[in-house]
């Protein structure tokens, strides 16, 4: 698939979520949602066809199949050729082998929002490192009852107004310093609820939405869908 191609079947399927969203928001599980926004996102990526084991909801079988036919439909010329493509060779009237004028515009918008991203990411982790270790004895009893494979640590911190997860390979749980501490129903709450986006591995899925965002970063679809699937990750921790 070429890259409109994959940015029409994306965009298709987040319209959907967003239909879906709409309607049913209180009535399905909200974990539901988070689901299918990491599919939308897979699909903006993934230039072939998805496929799903057979113990998945069959929905989402049923929506992929369609939605790609649909995308060939409206993308394949008469002659043949994707009436519209970011990577085509819309360059070779010219007898010219360089890069279209389109692709070097979604080049210079893929460097663009990549470089905000991780100047965004240097700066948040240069402020989460001067954080100091929680040396609480509540903490520490927590954390011990809560071991993963992965080296987890709980660390405070002055510059944060709320509790934060960061960090893949060694996740840490960033506490703010004017939390009610004392609060122990709280605590345990809140280290709870972080300790699970390191269990289902959010920091690495928000990885994918951050590259499907700086791939189709034309796209507003994308963008909607990275606003709801951020919302929508807290959501479906209730």
């Amino acid at each position: 698939m070429s890259l409109a191609q994959m940015s029409q079947a994306g965009s298709l399927l987040i319209l959907f979520i967003i239909v879906l969203r709409a309607l049913a928001m209180h009535r399905l599980p909200k974990i539901t949602f988070w689901v299918l926004w990491e599919v939308a996102a897979l699909r903006l990526l993934l230039p072939f066809s998805i496929s799903f084991p057979l113990n998945m909801p069959m929905v989402l079988d049923q929506l992929i199949d369609p939605v790609q036919q649909e995308v060939a439909d409206l993308t394949i010329s008469q002659q043949g050729q994707p009436a519209f493509s970011v990577l085509s060779d819309a360059s070779s009237a010219s007898g010219a082998d360089q890069p279209s004028v389109l692709t070097l515009i979604w080049l210079a918008g893929v460097i663009f929002t990549a470089a905000y991203f991780l100047v965004t990411y240097f700066k948040s982790i240069f402020k989460f490192r001067l954080s100091i270790p929680s040396e609480m004895e509540s903490v520490g009893q927590w954390l011990e009852q809560h071991r993963t494979i992965r080296p987890l640590q709980v660390r405070v911190s002055d510059r944060i107004l709320s509790p934060i997860t960061y960090g893949l390979f060694h996740p840490v749980i960033l506490l703010p310093k004017k939390m009610n501490y004392q609060d122990s129903a709280l605590l345990t709450y809140t280290l709870t609820h972080e300790y699970v986006h390191v269990r289902r591995f959010d920091a690495a899925i928000k990885l994918i939405f951050a590259a499907a965002l700086c791939v189709h970063w034309f796209n507003p679809f994308v963008w909607v869908m990275f606003a709801l699937a951020n919302r929508d990750m807290e959501l479906s921790m209730g």
